[in-house]
């Protein structure tokens, strides 16, 4: 099957040299066995916890991925924050399809997992961690989390499908590019679909700013001027 939009982006930004990639909330696992085929990692982990789900792909990775075998892939039926890494090992940790709010419950736990391990293994040397992640919505709100724990940016989209638009975001820690709230290099002016997907944000945060008026009226004016000239 071909990629959706989102899930194509994604891909495209996805270079080799990983010891593991995490597909996770997987779905059908579309994505991770592009990733397999493109053999851009030693392994690629496809997480979801819906067991049903996990059987299928489990059969067809089985079949159409054979001489690969396990390997070169590994299915998981769990939560993705009961995950386990190898932190010395080179990961890209692909996170799309839930929200904002579960999406940076999960980031968070890996790396307070990562932390953990730095904390007992002083000796060790970390390989980089990188997340690329496209939040169904509260995007504002995951890149304050984000920030909030030193997240910089390798590259960022928007995406446009089915008449709702998304954001894809390659972060890690040890990325030369600033991260920003409203993103940076991922608007240009020379595109409608931005103006749409700006305004569709203005609209929703004019709708916010009786609950917390000082906050969404900074969210607005930040917004308003990510395509000013």
């Amino acid at each position: 099957m071909r990629l959706s939009r989102r899930l194509a982006t994604i891909d495209s930004f996805v270079e080799s040299g990983y010891q593991a990639i995490w597909d996770c909330c997987c779905d059908h696992g579309l994505l991770g066995m592009q990733l397999v085929a493109r053999e851009v990692a030693n392994t690629v982990h496809f997480v979801d916890i819906v067991p049903a789900l996990m059987d299928e792909l489990t059969a067809k990775l089985a079949r159409y991925s054979p001489i690969q075998g396990v390997a070169h892939w590994q299915v998981h039926c769990m939560d993705v924050a009961a995950i386990e890494l190898n932190f010395q090992q080179r990961n890209l940790v692909i996170i799309a399809g839930v929200g904002g709010e579960l999406l940076l419950r999960f980031i968070n736990h890996i790396l307070a997992a990562q932390q953990q391990f730095a904390n007992t293994h002083k000796n060790e040397v970390l390989a980089e961690l990188e997340f690329i992640i496209c939040p169904v919505h509260h995007t504002y709100k995951v890149r304050e989390g984000l920030l909030e724990q030193g997240m910089k940016l390798i590259n960022e989209a928007i995406i446009s499908e089915n008449n709702r638009f998304y954001e894809v975001i390659h972060i890690s820690k040890q990325a030369t590019r600033s991260l920003t709230l409203t993103g940076s290099s991922m608007w240009h002016r020379g595109q409608p679909l931005h103006y749409q997907y700006q305004q569709k944000l203005l609209t929703h945060y004019q709708r916010m700013l009786n609950q917390n008026p000082i906050y969404y009226q900074q969210v607005i004016n930040s917004y308003t001027q990510v395509l000013e000239p």
